[in-house]
């Protein structure tokens, strides 16, 4: 039923309402929406290899509420991302001569999200000779090898030529040379020339003792997990081998000449199953079967200014 307005009256004789007087029914107004609460997201894009920042990257959301948004790191490799709302979702970072990397988020506040990115492998042609370190006369059918991946043979001048990637980066990149008879030789690659000098394999009986230099440019050690390229000090060495005439204990102890000091030292057995048995000390014991050739590694730390000289005392296992 119409109601009236107060002041209005009707007209009974036109039995009808005064258009004035009447009073629509209204509808209740709706209160507007609280705004959603949206938070940031910020963070620094550098190099794995030198944690230096990386400008121009692009950030990229990829899926949830907020994706297709993106924004790119400033001179100083950060990054910000504003209004993002409340979710979990993946960031992408990538950047030119970088390996992309992914990260999920779970938003719930402002976040700070930072990534590293590994820089992608670069493509170089390696030269060099390969001679003996004794006679500086060139080594054929020499092996040399970049990041124990590419290889190449040397000729009859001892001279190779390989191709490959520097995957390891930051300098930790490196060549791997091997011949018939000559001890292995690891050196990090810098630049495009690269010659090596290799030792022949030197050996004595246990229970003789050996006059062992190492100078500052022999080869990396790479004797187990820890002496690998890149990973933890650095340290080159002189190898040489001792063959047990029988079973029993071999105990080994290096000496400095100048003052008797103990330098670094490792043994390995060859050819012996289960392989390989393994000791780090000076003196240092292993145990041994007659005929077992023990690799004797004779190491000091690779920024060494100059050559050293030791000796090695081997007892006889009796």
């Amino acid at each position: 039923m119409n109601t009236l307005k107060p002041g209005c009256f009707v007209l009974l004789s036109a039995l009808a309402w005064t258009a004035a007087c009447r009073v629509d029914k209204g509808t209740a107004t709706t209160p507007s929406p609280s705004p959603t609460t949206t938070f940031s997201l910020s963070g620094r894009v550098s190099s794995r290899e030198n944690s230096a920042p990386i400008a121009s990257a692009t950030l990229s959301i990829v899926d949830g509420p907020n994706a297709g948004k993106s924004t790119t790191t400033d001179a100083s490799g950060n990054y910000n991302f504003t209004a993002l709302q409340q979710s979990g979702f993946t960031v992408n970072a990538t950047a030119a001569e970088f390996f992309s990397q992914s990260d999920g988020v779970t938003l719930t506040s402002d976040r700070t999200l930072n990534f590293l990115l590994r820089r992608q492998p670069t493509e170089i042609t390696l030269t060099g000779h390969v001679t003996d370190a004794a006679t500086a006369g060139p080594i054929a059918a020499a092996v040399v090898y970049i990041n124990g991946r590419y290889r190449a043979i040397t000729d009859n001048s001892g001279y190779y030529l390989v191709t490959g990637l520097l995957d390891y980066g930051s300098n930790h990149d490196y060549t791997y040379a091997s011949a018939e008879n000559y001890a292995a030789d690891y050196r990090y690659i810098r630049g495009t020339i690269q010659n090596v000098r290799l030792y022949r394999i030197e050996r004595i009986v246990a229970g003789e003792s050996k006059l062992v230099t190492v100078a500052p440019d022999d080869t990396l050690c790479v004797n187990n997990v820890q002496d690998s390229p890149g990973v933890g000090t650095d340290y080159v060495c002189r190898s040489m081998f001792v063959v047990a005439p029988h079973d029993g204990a071999v105990t080994i102890e290096a000496n400095a000449t100048q003052d008797g000091a103990h330098p670094p030292l490792e043994v390995e057995t060859r050819d012996v199953l289960p392989c390989c048995s393994e000791r780090i000390g000076n003196p240092t014991t292993i145990q041994v079967s007659a005929g077992t050739v023990i690799v004797v590694n004779v190491e000091m730390p690779a920024n060494s200014a100059s050559s050293q000289s030791f000796v090695v005392n081997t007892s006889s296992p009796q």
